[in-house]
């Protein structure tokens, strides 16, 4: 039977199964007459073979393993490492830590094991991840940098950026190990050069000329005893000195020949090659170097160097010793005697950069410096000398309109917020959560930074021009795949972060941990009662109030959402022996505040089940969820339980980083010899007048009367998109006032099922007291599994492929339209 005919057999039943058997003896019979009868014979002698063999037999797995497992004794197929489904006919795909899931546990996400990382489709023929567009990696576990950093950076990984310093790019070293620290990276630019992919420049900085400041000075000191020998290298910026003789000389124009003096030995040509410094003086601190040599002086020698070109608080140097003496250890220390305060400000606060150039244009009266930060001319370019004092601040109107002017002496511009740049002439862009930046302490990053480092500013503007899958005013939400139509999530999901993810995360079709319950005993026999929660208070409420009235009373609050609420005994709030008020939040999440009862006197309460509901970025202090808010992915569409059959053209739940892939329809091994049972339960119910509510799986049904017949009950849980066939039986009616059963047998969703959950909160009863609860009567044991395991699924259609032997089911074993491979027919063979 081909795939067609097949279809047609499970839409159509029995009937069709029966077409199907005719045909396969009609093609048995051979073209001549001779021989007719003994063709029908041979085919009459298969069918009675085939009908005579055990239930469970067949003759092998499904296609030998297709050469890559081993067939057990149950017909089914150990697949090799890198192969899976139930004939390993196709290839398992790298996985990696997910970028977008539920999480497990409180603020615990991105769980490792994800095929593809959740951000790529595996292909099945080659075993190659097919990732997102923006993504890379044998596990699509790594985003890419945007233009491979224009060839003027490298590509790092947030843990490799926290921990790498040189003083240069990067300016501490910290541990980075978060969820993200191997799968975001940025660029780091190399000198000259700045931006998202580094392809702008950056223009020469220096010290503004109207502002007082002195320079960097730090000490070198030496202690080498008799028969000294060796060098000294130091270190700035990531960069190394050539190794320096122990006798050195300080300044170049000590360089007069011989040891230590020759040309390039002095301390000052050794540091000065070093391509990140421009300048520095070198001379013998106060009270050092007798000879005003490096290390030649058995009482000590300490060198003073101060930093005439590199401005600001500069990062100490770094010292290697490699000295020996006749007998002892020398030693080397470096200390910082004046901290270095000039500006290094780009173009000196004087001027704007063109970034395509990286050259500084300069305001009227202000020149290129000599790099010093003495108001000197040079060639450095910086923007630093000024001809003569200013007189107003920078701008074609003082700071552009859109600033403050400081006024004299120095005549700088404040500007307003959206405007940046010395003359305030240029528009700042929003700011967001990094996506990639440095560390600023062991796991902690991702501090706020214009357009998230995911975007370019558009300084004419102030619009954030964002980066491929990213958007927002700041460039600060990760954008959900679109499919070639440009649909969101194939039209086939919702586009949520990861907060909402983790409150829609579900196990068996129910949402994760515990609601929040919390029960208020009632003594008041008249007047009025109130309900305080978070800071507010309810209207008043009478003391005889119906479950319904106090429900309606706690959802006027702006703090509440939805709530269920029960009374411990009778149909009114209060009584003078006490009554248990007792209250579920429905929408808050984790552990809440108490509810209060007014007056106090009148109340007491107790939290009856903490709130456990797994959360993630409910407190977004913790640094592992950074991007609760931030990473968004696709919710895809479920069908959960519903009977999904090819008759009624029901498909199977989406799945996929952008909900582009079917799930195939389920069922239970027909060569497993416990056929298992349905899953039954019971509700029993206490009341004799008003409604109740049923849920499954996160689906609540309409309301129902107390009085329901069982035909009722069935007809408003089959309503729900979780529930497929049942059938259900009571006396007559859901409830009464001696209580009643009703017997709920779930017919299409196998397996263990969870709980169907009750409110009897608009119940009533005339006597005693409301009750209604269910209970499992019979655990569901059926399997669940795709295609009963005798099928392959086609991801793209959300049908499955049945091997020989075996067709749609009905659940039971028999031929039906589940479309599940279900049931054992040796007549039909795979096509």
């Amino acid at each position: 039977m081909g795939r067609a005919a097949r279809g047609v057999a499970c839409a159509a039943g029995g009937e069709a199964g029966r077409r199907v058997r005719r045909s396969a003896v009609m093609r048995a019979r051979a073209p001549s007459r001779a021989t007719a009868a003994a063709a029908a014979a041979a085919a009459v002698a298969v069918l009675l073979a085939v009908a005579s063999m055990p239930s469970g037999v067949v003759a092998h797995c499904p296609h030998q393993c297709s050469g890559h497992g081993t067939c057990g004794s149950d017909d089914l197929c150990t697949c090799f490492t890198g192969w899976q489904e139930y004939d390993c006919s196709k290839r398992s795909c790298p996985s990696g830590r997910s970028w977008f899931d539920a999480a497990s546990a409180v603020d615990t996400a991105h769980a490792s094991g994800a095929e593809c990382s959740d951000m790529g489709h595996c292909n099945r023929k080659t075993g190659m991840c097919d990732c997102r567009a923006g993504f890379e990696g044998l596990a699509c576990e790594r985003m890419t940098c945007l233009n491979d950093c224009s060839r003027h950076g490298e590509c790092m990984t947030m843990a490799k950026t926290a921990a790498l310093q040189d003083d240069l790019r990067l300016f501490s070293s910290y541990t980075y190990a978060l969820w993200d620290a191997e799968k975001i990276v940025g660029c780091v630019c190399d000198p000259g050069y700045t931006g998202l992919d580094c392809s702008e420049r950056t223009c020469p900085v220096g010290d503004d000329p109207h502002t007082a400041g002195v320079d960097e000075v730090q000490t070198v000191s030496c202690t080498c005893g008799a028969g000294c020998d060796g060098t000294v290298s130091l270190t700035f910026r990531g960069r190394t000195t050539a190794p320096i003789l122990h006798n050195a000389v300080m300044s170049v124009a000590d360089e007069v020949g011989g040891d230590g003096a020759d040309t390039g030995d002095s301390v000052q040509a050794k540091l000065q090659a070093l391509r990140v410094i421009d300048g520095v003086t070198v001379s013998v601190a106060d009270g050092g170097s007798p000879s005003g040599r490096l290390c030649q002086d058995t009482a000590g020698s300490t060198v003073s160097i101060t930093f005439t070109h590199q401005h600001g608080n500069v990062p100490q140097l770094a010292q290697t010793n490699d000295l020996t003496e006749t007998s002892g250890t020398p030693a080397v220390a470096v200390a910082t005697t004046q901290t270095g305060t000039k500006e290094a400000t780009e173009c000196s606060g004087r001027g704007y950069c063109d970034r395509d150039t990286g050259t500084c244009v300069c305001y009227a009266d202000y020149f290129s410096s000599d790099g010093k930060g003495t108001n000197a001319a040079g060639d450095t370019g910086d923007c630093s000398y000024a001809s003569s004092l200013p007189t107003v601040c920078p701008g074609d109107e003082e700071c552009s309109a859109h600033g403050t002017c400081s006024g004299a002496s120095d005549y700088t511009c404040d500007c307003w917020d959206g405007y940046t740049g010395a003359a305030c002439a240029e528009r700042s862009c929003p700011f967001g959560r990094a996506w990639y930046d440095e560390a600023t302490a062991d796991n902690t990053a991702h501090a706020l930074t214009e357009c998230s480092n995911m975007g370019e500013c558009d300084r004419a503007t102030g619009v954030c021009d964002c980066r491929d899958n990213f958007e927002g005013e700041a460039c600060d939400r990760f954008t959900c795949p679109r499919d070639s139509a440009g649909y969101e999530c194939s039209r086939h999901g919702r586009c949520i972060n990861m907060y909402n993810k983790a409150l829609e995360g579900t196990l068996n079709g129910e949402l994760r941990g515990n609601l929040e319950v919390q029960t208020l005993t009632c003594t008041a026999l008249s007047g009025n009662i109130q309900f305080t929660f978070e800071g507010e208070t309810s209207a008043l409420l009478a003391f005889n109030s119906a479950a319904s009235a106090v429900k309606a009373n706690l959802e006027a609050l702006s703090s509440i959402g939805l709530v269920t609420v029960t009374f411990s005994t009778g149909s009114v709030a209060c009584a003078g022996a006490g009554v248990g008020i007792q209250v579920t939040f429905l929408t808050e999440v984790g552990d809440r505040e108490a509810i209060a009862g007014v007056p106090s006197g009148s109340f007491s309460v107790a939290e009856t089940v903490k709130g456990s509901r797994i959360t993630y970025g409910e407190d977004p202090t913790v640094e592992a969820v950074w991007d609760y808010t931030m990473m968004y992915g696709c919710q895809c569409d479920e069908l959960d339980g519903r009977n999904r059959t090819l008759s009624t053209g029901d498909l199977g739940d989406l799945y996929g980083y952008d909900c582009s892939k079917r799930r195939c329809p389920t069922g239970h091994d027909p060569q497993d010899d416990d056929a298992g049972v349905t899953e039954k339960q019971t509700l029993s119910c206490t009341a004799d007048g008003g409604t109740f509510t049923l849920k499954f799986r996160e689906q609540t049904t309409d309301a129902i009367a107390f009085g329901a017949t069982a035909d009722a009950v069935r007809t408003a849980l089959e309503a729900l998109d979780t529930v497929g066939w049942l059938t259900v039986t009571n006396g007559g009616a859901a409830c009464d006032i001696d209580g009643e059963d009703t017997v709920i047998e779930f017919k299409s969703e196998q397996g263990d099922l969870p709980l169907i959950v009750v409110d009897s909160t608009s119940l009533t009863i005339s006597a005693g007291s409301v009750s209604l609860s269910t209970a499992e009567t019979q655990k569901g044991t059926k399997q669940n599994v795709e295609c009963a395991k005798r099928g392959v699924c086609d991801d793209e259609s959300g049908l499955c492929k049945c091997f020989s032997s075996y067709i749609s089911s009905d659940g039971y074993g028999a031929m039906g339209t589940r479309g599940d491979c279900g049931h054992i027919d040796h007549l039909y063979k795979e096509q």
